[in-house]
């Protein structure tokens, strides 16, 4: 805005800009310039053409145009000979010739006297100079743009002042403009934007109830919202509309005693009337901790005691070290920080000091090897790590590898089984006739209807204790199609006779899912095996509708069974088999499992920390909050949702439904979740715990208060040792929200003392400038390895050596397979070969994952969702144009699957990701037992590159795991 100033003088009237305010083309603008033509141009340029300049301010005469000449004078009205003293003031007459008839000439400056209306600014020539000031129209060397814009102009608008000026927009300068508004119809699904007021940006809404519109799976009964109550009908079976016991008995039931009318009727009593029946004593289990009752005689009501140091239980997070009086002195170790016992340099380095190499003295260190110190280190042998006097894959598989596998050669090695190469190991034993149209394949193959039979013949598989191991048994419909009416394990008999039960085989029936549109290349429309239905399930022990089934003619199905070895079976061979009874037949498959000399933990080594949708269950399995029986009914599901994850190595990092409201009592919050944070919880994998739990504080008044009370009750209980809470601060910056957004919320937070977890990497965290604000950098499985788009794994290392509570997570999305929308199909070599977890990926993309997790030496997996579409998982799940991205579950109503009551069924991907998180767990104890090097060059040799996971053949996977299981019994009988 400009605010012009008018000066008159003799040669008429000059407009320009007032000093210091900017023309319209940035330019600063000067008062009262004359003689100046490059000035009076610009300011003419500025003002615009002459017919659309502005007019004189209100009281000032009109000003002239600027490209208009000088005026003319007239002519001199009056006498041409005029007198002094004629009292008329003409001719040449004036102040100066004649004062009688024209007055006294005012003062002028120059005159020498400085009159009262002069002065230092006017008129410096009789008045002085005036003193340097801001306002005296001078730029004195002490004075900028910035301190007095009048004397030395306006400073240059520059992005970051404050101020908005010039051709400064949001664009161009959100620091001084604020950002851009969300604008409809830009691309960008961002800000306040969503599928319903923006499905130009963020898509289409998925159809849902209380969207307005009653569609194709909505009815009155479920979504009265959309569709309009049902009319209430007595004897319906619905108490509805303006029903009730008085009206309609037959529905609603027979109205109640009323809780206050005096009498004590049969079925009140002093827990749920008090009023009539009097207050009930106390007892131990009523839910009150009052009376006498105690911590310590009564921890169901008044809550489990915190453990003291002292007193003389040696329980929560007490050990040896921590409180000897109750837990007892340590005995000495390796690793314990004490160089003591027998304990030297030599047996114990990381205690007391690695030794000084030296040939000769009696130990074999430093770089001391049997090649060049025989005398310390002994002669080279097999299994001392290196290949060498003579050693080769045949006689030292230990130090130089497997030989490839190759049949005839008398080594029943590699991939070789008894139904491979019956000559190196041996004919499988035949129990009984197995039929043509019956075969045997490993768990790591997706078997569709049009797939051929494969040619196994029995089950041969190997695990470790505490492992699950599943094998598939196909059966094809023939041309006429075939009946299976049921399938049973037998006990699996091992060394000593020791018996491993039937009942710890699973039998599944592997339910078929259609993908409507191939999610990417490697895909394919059509039926794939995914819902798992169990034949008996392993959460209420209810036996669903698995079988009978029938395979339609020219079709294929595929029986999973898995076994799940005892924590204490003894390592070696067992045998048992697997009975099918179908139409044409009785068929028995032998089935040989050898037990590997090593368990592995219930808990995963490697923290996971999949999401589940906090009402998803309720509302899948019972259409809303209310029907599924409020906050118990999402309690119990989500609880149940848990378990079923923590059998496949899992954690549902967000299965808290709500925290207390009362820090003070933590009672019903304990009882719910409590069983799953200490391994109490009644799974399959016993002991097995939680690793994540996420800490929401986005909507609550003071998160620095709520994260902190939080986690101080996690470390009262002792349950901070395996378990890592977080907040998902921001997730994919700036589209989930934005940077100064992660800004704001992270701090309070992080004074709370919980973990802050970003989706985003390195370089964006230091562009942006909150990489001191994460302490859980998150990026892109696909952004993080060499080559890829991003930083590879080694630019993240010194962000996390800065400070010890930061962690490096990764996580998989729909860039494995292409990011489209709904069901469109992905196109392009860059969006397969990936790890991927959707429905029409082959079953070793599932797998792989971890293989590159423990590569790269990532500390935890997130997964953004296991419920997105669990309400129409039967029937739909295309999104981000892959089948199945984000759900990884399916509701098991009994009117589905059979059986009494609800239960989560697990997808065929969870059970093929446990598979590479137990693939994991072999790696990590390669690592711990000091061979992390070899583990390493065993992952590059199988998967060569992130995008490569496809080449891979299952044969080659199993036989480099056998390779993982040997080299640990060798090294722990080292």
């Amino acid at each position: 805005m400009h605010r012009w100033i008018l000066t008159v003088g003799l040669a008429g009237v000059v407009i320009g800009c007032e000093p210091g305010a900017l023309s319209s083309n940035g330019t600063a603008g000067l008062t009262g310039v004359e003689g100046d033509a490059d000035l009076q141009a610009a300011d003419a340029q500025a003002l615009g053409p002459p017919g659309e300049r502005p007019r004189a301010p209100d009281g000032l005469p009109s000003l002239p145009p600027l490209d208009a000449g000088p005026t003319e004078a007239g002519p001199i009205d009056g006498d041409p000979s005029p007198t002094c003293g004629d009292a008329q003031c003409n001719g040449i007459e004036s102040c100066a010739t004649c004062p009688a008839d024209c007055g006294a000439c005012p003062a002028a400056c120059g005159d020498g006297a400085c009159d009262a209306t002069e002065g230092c600014a006017d008129c410096a020539a009789d008045c002085g100079a005036c003193p340097p000031g801001c306002g005296d129209d001078v730029c004195a060397a002490d004075e900028t743009c910035a301190q007095c814009p009048r004397d030395c102009g306006a400073c240059e608008p520059s992005c970051g002042d404050g101020a908005c000026v010039g051709t400064e927009d949001c664009g161009s300068c959100a620091a001084d403009c604020g950002p851009c508004p969300d604008t409809c119809g830009d691309g960008l699904c961002v800000g306040e934007e969503q599928c319903a007021n923006c499905p130009a940006d963020c898509g289409a809404c998925p159809p849902r109830c209380g969207d307005g519109a009653c569609d194709a799976d909505e009815s009155c009964g479920d979504c009265p919202g959309d569709c309009g109550a049902c009319p209430a009908v007595c004897g319906d079976g619905a108490c509805d509309g303006d029903e009730a016991c008085d009206t309609c008995e037959r529905d609603c039931g027979a109205c109640p005693a009323a809780c206050g009318d005096g009498a004590c009727d049969p079925d009140e009593t002093c827990g749920n009337c008090r009023a009539d029946c009097g207050a009930c004593p106390p007892r131990c289990g009523d839910g009150q901790c009052n009376g006498d009752e105690a911590c310590g005689d009564c921890p169901q009501d008044c809550g489990a005691c915190a453990p003291r140091c002292g007193d003389g239980a040696c329980n929560g997070a007490e050990t040896c070290a921590a409180c000897a009086e109750d837990c007892g002195a340590c005995p000495p170790r390796c690793g314990d920080g004490q160089c003591n016992g027998d304990e030297d340099c030599g047996s114990c380095a990381g205690d007391c000091g690695a030794c000084a190499p030296r040939c000769g003295d009696g130990q074999c260190n430093g770089d001391e090897t049997c090649d060049d110190c025989a005398e310390d280190c002994g002669a080279c042998r097999c299994g001392d790590d290196a290949c060498n006097g003579g050693e080769d894959c045949g006689s030292c598989a230990a130090d130089c590898g497997a030989c490839p596998a190759r049949c005839g050669d008398g080594a029943c090695n590699g991939n070789e089984t008894c139904n491979s190469c019956a000559g190196d190991c041996g004919e499988c034993p035949v129990l009984a006739e197995v039929p043509g149209w019956v075969g045997v394949v490993h768990g790591t193959l997706k078997v569709r209807p049009g797939d051929p039979v494969p040619d196994g013949q029995a089950a041969d598989i190997a695990a470790a204790r505490n492992e699950f191991e599943p094998y598939q048994v196909v059966v094809d419909g023939g041309a006429q199609g075939r009946r299976i009416e049921g399938v049973e394990a037998s006990a699996l008999v091992g060394p000593g006779n020791h018996t491993i039960p039937a009942e710890r085989s699973w039998i599944y029936r592997a339910g078929l899912y259609n993908v409507t549109s191939a999610s990417n290349d490697e895909g394919a429309p059509g039926p794939w095996p995914d819902p798992m239905i169990p034949l008996v399930d392993p959460h209420e022990g209810e036996v669903r509708d698995a079988y009978p089934f029938d395979v339609p003619a020219n079709q294929r199905h595929a029986v999973w069974v898995e076994v799940h070895v005892p924590p204490d079976a003894p390592a070696g061979d067992y045998r048992g088999s697997v009975t099918l009874r179908t139409s044409t037949g009785v068929v028995e498959v032998p089935v040989l499992l050898h037990v590997f000399d090593f368990g592995l933990p219930s808990t995963s080594s490697l923290k996971t920390a999949f999401a589940i949708g906090w009402d998803s269950a309720c509302v899948a399995h019972h259409g809303g909050y209310n029907q599924c029986g409020r906050d118990a009914g999402i309690e119990h599901l989500n609880t149940l949702y848990a378990k079923a994850a923590l059998n496949h190595r899992i954690t549902l990092e967000s299965v808290v439904y709500t925290w207390p409201v009362d820090y003070d009592d933590w009672r019903h919050w304990d009882s719910v979740y409590g069983p799953l944070i200490e391994g109490t919880a009644d799974t399959l994998l016993e002991g097995a715990r939680l690793t994540t739990m996420q800490v929401y504080t986005l909507n609550v008044d003071d998160p620095e208060t709520h994260a902190r009370r939080r986690r101080e009750h996690i470390e009262a209980r002792g349950w901070d040792d395996t378990l890592t809470l977080f907040n998902y601060t921001c997730d994919e910056p700036p589209h989930g929200c934005t940077w100064q957004q992660l800004r704001q919320r992270a701090p309070a937070v992080q004074r709370g003392g919980v973990r802050t977890l970003t989706t985003t990497n390195i370089g964006q965290a230091v562009q942006n400038g909150v990489d001191g604000m994460v302490d859980i950098l998150t990026p892109i499985m696909n952004w993080t390895c060499s080559g890829c788009a991003y930083e590879d794994r080694d630019a993240y290392q010194a962000w996390l050596d800065a400070a010890p509570q930061r962690q490096l997570w990764w996580y998989q999305s729909c860039v494995s397979h292409g990011c489209g929308s709904g069901c469109t199909t992905s196109r392009g070599a860059g969006t397969t070969g990936w790890p991927s977890y959707v429905i029409d990926a082959s079953a070793i993309q599932a797998r792989a994952m971890e293989w590159f997790t423990f590569q790269n030496r990532i500390q935890g997996e997130l997964y953004f969702q296991t419920t997105h579409q669990l309400r129409s998982a039967w029937a739909n799940q295309c999104d981000f144009s892959g089948s199945g991205d984000g759900t990884m579950f399916y509701p098991g109503k009994p009117d589905i699957i059979g059986g009494d009551s609800d239960i989560p069924i697990v997808s065929m991907r969870m059970k093929l990701i446990r598979e590479g998180l137990e693939d994991y767990e072999y790696l990590k104890k390669l690592e711990d037992l000091g061979d992390r090097a070899w583990a390493e060059a065993q992952i590059a040799a199988l998967f060569p590159a992130f995008n490569r996971v496809t080449r891979a053949d299952p044969a080659e996977l199993y036989a480099v795991r056998r390779a993982l299981a040997e080299r640990i019994e060798m090294l722990q009988g080292r």
